[in-house]
């Protein structure tokens, strides 16, 4: 069997920790490796880690207590990659809860002649649980328009991480969106695992994910600048990508950030065809009328 290390990054998660830590501790998969990394908390986070390591640690679930001040989650997750040791790593967020079913459903698939193993995950917003939504393939497209490939949606080989470059730190929201499109465009021998979904993660004003766009919108435009140099193949993709944000934008009545996304949209994309504009705008003002599932349609138009 393969061995994979677990890393978790936090910053002043207090609130979330234990729950996260306690279905940690469910999981009956032994051995178990984990890497906390601590982001420079200021609250109580630190030594509920450690009160964690000091109960949990054992030869079977071997548990790291590390730190790195620099902030940000890509940082810290780098932090917790360069202390890797097994042969797959997988990363998970510290406000979500960890399905005890997940490392003995995924571990026997974590062959020889894979770098990737694909997962689906589940999605908590308020009240209701949803599966988050897939493509099945290998296309940096559904990537870019899908987001499958989030943080606790990839199973990586950690020796080909390391080769793409691991997370990219400039980024501070949309970077397991950067890193989904990255690893795709590396083209990994890659294996999709979908006959059922796994943990419970959950969206909410403090997490990194955020409850809008308006809050971080420079952040996450900053990943599409980033993803436009990096897949200029995709550049459609990426167009209607931004086309649906300022309909996001615009249904939350930020219409300032929504101009500048308007003017970044003529500066990245020039030149793209009559066609592909009006499919845009389009796109755009569905969204903006409250209009869902924008980008299956954007899929299908790519």
């Amino acid at each position: 069997m393969k061995e994979i290390t677990i890393i978790i990054p936090f910053y002043n998660r207090e609130a979330f920790l234990e729950k996260t830590l306690q279905s940690l501790a469910n999981c009956q998969w032994r051995p178990l490796r984990l890497i906390l990394v601590d982001n420079g908390s200021t609250d109580g986070s630190r030594q509920l880690c450690e009160k964690f390591a000091e109960t949990y640690h054992s030869s079977h679930f071997q548990i790291v207590v590390a730190e790195e001040p620099k902030r940000g989650a890509a940082v810290a997750r780098n932090k917790g990659l360069a202390l890797c040791e097994t042969e797959f790593v997988y990363f998970f967020d510290s406000d979500d809860a960890f399905d005890p079913t997940f490392l003995p459903t995924v571990i026997p698939l974590l062959t020889d002649d894979i770098d990737l193993l694909a997962v689906t995950t589940r999605q908590v917003v308020g009240e209701k649980t949803q599966v988050r939504a897939y493509r099945k393939t290998a296309s940096p497209k559904a990537q870019v328009l899908v987001s499958h490939l989030n943080t606790v949606a990839m199973v990586l080989r950690t020796d080909f991480l390391r080769k793409v470059g691991g997370w990219n730190e400039t980024l501070t929201t949309w970077d397991d969106w950067e890193l989904g499109l990255r690893v795709l465009l590396a083209k990994p021998r890659m294996r999709w695992f979908t006959k059922q979904p796994f943990h419970e993660t959950y969206v909410h004003a403090e997490s990194q994910t955020g409850d809008g766009f308006s809050s971080r919108i420079d952040a996450v435009r900053r990943a599409m600048e980033v993803a436009v140099k990096e897949a200029p193949r995709y550049s459609s993709a990426l167009y209607y990508r931004m086309e649906i944000l300022t309909g996001e934008l615009l249904k939350e009545k930020n219409l300032t950030a929504a101009n500048t996304n308007k003017k970044l949209i003529c500066e990245w994309f020039a030149g793209k065809s009559v066609w592909t504009k009006t499919i845009g705008r389009l796109l755009r003002f569905y969204v903006s009328k409250g209009g869902r599932g924008a980008w299956r349609l954007a899929y299908l138009f790519c």
